[in-house]
């Protein structure tokens, strides 16, 4: 036993979580039934008679609209789901998360009014199914992973090509409902062509999800044509009345999808061997024909081979000319070459003597050149002077000598 001491509200928690791991299903009589308007949850109470015994349930309302089942005071159900206790006053409560009918008799009553009104509002109407299309590619199939039916639909669907995605779904029982409803809404959003539901055969019981109205109007309103493959007796499941093709068992199923292809793959077939029956006639008829053409084009390409011959020759003569003539100009364009050489080596010679002459006179020019010979270069404000009209007394005077220059400033004008 644990010394250790827990909050009320730890203990509670403690209970809870192993309280979900013991997932029951619980046969009763409804009792206490409150349906709250505008509550997204009912309460109800499930009496054992014999036993005198009672327990709370709560279920919330989106799963009691998939179970499909009106609850009355007094109704024999089972539910499904496990147990919790609410913190708040330590009450132990049922939580349900699927309700069923007890007794085929209860079963075949809720089987047969959910059938009449579906039949009255057109659910199960001819005019509203639509063809299984032809070549189908993208396949839906909803079923449980396990067992015979998925492995029988996978060994009898043809080589054609088929995308097969597979959702993995309950197919038997109270809680397979919901993942049914699921499974279907997951399809809608998938690119595929048609979609497959598929189970064996079973008890009406057994069968029950697939008599469920939430279910029902799901298939009824798929985009694209639906093919319910659910093994039945007596009683055709109405998810099968609504699908827009119903057969009994996975491998028929596989035969509706195989049938154009199948019936492609004959024909081609057929076409293949009547387009290779019309060759072999058409060949051999033709035989001498080709034999006859064949000699002609001999004839006619040794024809063509003596005249290449002759102008192989005439262009070998050609390019033999060709050769010399190049030969002639290439003595032509050396001369030329050594005559333009000759010229341009004159006007450089020329060039380089006006070069030479220029820079002399440059020299001789250069003010600086002067300035050695003891002249100045007087400026005010950057601007030589060139008169005693260009300063006034009082202006800063620079003088450039030959190694230097002096500053100072106009005292006075003469």
């Amino acid at each position: 036993m644990s010394r250790e001491v827990l909050t009320v509200s730890s203990y509670i928690a403690t209970l809870n979580a192993t309280l979900r791991t013991q997932q029951g299903r619980l046969v009763g009589e409804v009792s206490e039934l409150q349906l709250y308007p505008g509550r997204s949850y009912l309460f109800f109470s499930l009496k054992d008679a014999k036993a005198n015994a009672t327990i709370k349930c709560i279920m919330w309302k989106t799963d009691y609209k998939i179970s499909g089942v009106e609850l009355e005071n007094g109704m024999e159900i089972i539910v499904s789901g496990c147990a919790e206790i609410y913190p708040a006053n330590g009450s132990l409560t049922f939580k349900a998360q699927a309700i069923e009918l007890v007794g085929e008799g209860a079963l075949k009553k809720a089987y047969d009014e959910l059938k009449k009104k579906l039949d009255a509002e057109g659910v199960f109407s001819e005019e509203k199914k639509r063809a299984i299309p032809s070549f189908v590619q993208k396949i839906g199939v909803v079923t449980s992973r396990d067992g015979a039916v998925i492995n029988d639909f996978l060994t009898n669907i043809g080589r054609h090509g088929f995308e097969i995605s597979l959702i993995d779904s309950r197919v038997e029982g109270a809680l397979a409902t919901d993942e049914l409803i699921r499974s279907v809404r997951s399809f809608r959003n998938k690119d595929i062509d048609v979609l497959v539901v598929i189970r064996g055969g079973g008890s009406m019981e057994s069968l029950l999800p697939f008599n469920n109205e939430v279910l029902v109007r799901e298939i009824a309103d798929f985009p694209v044509p639906v093919i319910a493959g659910i093994g039945h007796d007596k009683d055709i499941t109405l998810v099968a009345m609504a699908a827009d093709m119903m057969v009994s068992t996975p491998t028929a199923v596989t035969a509706v999808l195989n049938d154009s292809w199948d019936r492609a793959v004959a024909y081609v077939d057929n076409c293949s061997n009547s387009i290779m029956s019309s060759y072999r006639d058409v060949l051999y008829a033709t035989q001498s024909w080709v034999s006859d053409v064949m000699s002609d084009i001999k004839h006619y390409f040794q024809n063509i081979f003596e005249q290449f011959r002759g102008f192989e020759f005439a262009l070998r003569e050609k390019i033999n000319a060709i050769g010399f003539r190049i030969r002639e100009i290439g003595s032509e364009a050396r001369t030329l070459l050594y005559s333009v050489t000759q010229v341009f080596e004159a006007q450089c010679a020329r060039i380089r003597q006006n070069i030479e002459g220029a820079d002399k006179q440059i020299e001789i020019n250069n003010p600086e050149r002067l300035l050695k010979l003891g002249y100045t270069i007087a400026r005010v404000k950057g601007k030589v002077i060139k008169s005693i009209k260009d300063i006034k007394q009082g202006d800063s005077l620079s003088v450039r000598l030959h190694d230097g220059e002096i500053e100072g400033n106009i005292t006075r004008i003469t």
